[in-house]
Formats: structure tokens, sequence, C-alpha cells
């Protein structure tokens, strides 16, 4: 029976004996080139291996690499866009706090002017009563001048028409007054 054992295969192999001691020559021979063949093929996938596993190690250093970069590219873009957003957010709070500064002002401007109207209309009926006042002050003084007036003409009114009767033509009086340009000729027509 002739079996062998491959390593690979985990298969026992049995080398044929001779007679006289030993083992068949041929069977160690053949045995020890297909172990050399095996060990070749395993070293020749060693080295496959290594060789892939350096291409690997090189792509992933790359790709490390790359990931950096990007890794530091992003950092940079987010640092330049807080900064943009921190500036612009400056910006915002300036404009914020100027119109802030300006409504408060408007603010007590608008305050101010309606504490002034608010003196303004409530000296309106002050203002009313002393014009009431003024114009009743007025009212009398011109009544009395009217008053003043009036006797004067009615008596000088009686004395024309006593004189026209007497003397039957129309007269023509000249009544003399306080104030120039009020009456300063009186044609009056008798009875």
């Amino acid at each position: 029976m002739e079996r062998r054992d491959s390593i690979m295969t985990g298969e026992i192999n049995y080398f044929r004996k001779r007679f006289i001691g030993g083992f068949n020559r041929q069977d160690v021979v053949d045995y020890v080139a297909k172990l050399a063949k095996e060990r070749n093929a395993l070293r020749a996938e060693r080295d496959k291996a290594v060789q892939d596993a350096g291409v690997l190690a090189n792509e992933v250093a790359a790709l490390r690499l790359e990931l950096e970069e990007a890794r530091r590219s992003t950092n940079e873009s987010k640092l330049e866009a807080l900064q943009s957003a921190s500036r612009t957010f400056t910006e915002l709070e300036n404009a914020f706090e100027a119109l802030r500064g300006e409504i408060d002002k408007t603010a007590a401007d608008v305050c101010e002017e309606l504490d002034l109207a608010r003196g303004a209309i409530a000296s309106v009926p002050r203002v009313l009563d002393r014009a009431g006042e003024r114009f009743s002050e007025l009212h009398a003084a011109l009544d009395e001048e009217m008053d003043a007036l009036r006797a004067p003409v009615a008596v000088v009114a009686q004395v024309a028409v006593y004189t026209a009767e007497s003397v039957d033509e129309e007269p023509t009086i000249e009544v003399p007054v306080s104030e120039p340009g009020v009456f300063e000729f009186f044609p009056f027509q008798g009875r």
C-alpha cells in the first residue's frame, strides 16, 4: 500500500520498505520533491502576500494622508465658517445696539414731545378761559363806548329835530366824537 502524507492536505503517506534496510529511494525522492514543490508554492504565496501587504500598506498610508488632509481642510473650513459667522454675529450685534440706541433716543424724544403736548393741552382750557375773559372785557368796553356815544347823539338828534321844525329845512349836523374816523359827518333827516 502506498500512501503518501501531504503537509497541506493532512494525508498520511507510507513509504514502501525495501527488503534490505530502509525505504524505497524513489518514494523518498518523490516525497522530498513534492515537499519542495509545496514549499516553493507556499513561499510564492507568502511573497505574493507580503507584496500585496506592502501595496495595501502603501494604500493605507496614502489613505491616511488623504484623511489627514481632509480633516485639516475640514477643520480650516469649519474655522473659516465660524470666524465668518462670528464676524456676522458681531456686525448684527453692533447694528442691533445702534438701532436700539436710536429707538431709545426716539422714544425719549417722543416722550418729551408728549410731555410738552400734555402741558400744551392742559393749558388750553386756561387759554380759552383767559380768551373768554378778554372777550368779555372787550365786549364790556365796547358796550360802555357805545353807551357813551348814544347819549350825545340822542341829544343832538333832539336838538336837530327841534331846530328843523322851527326852520323847515333839512339840517346837516356835525357831531364831534372822541375817536377820529368813527363819525366825522352825521347826516340826519328831521321829521
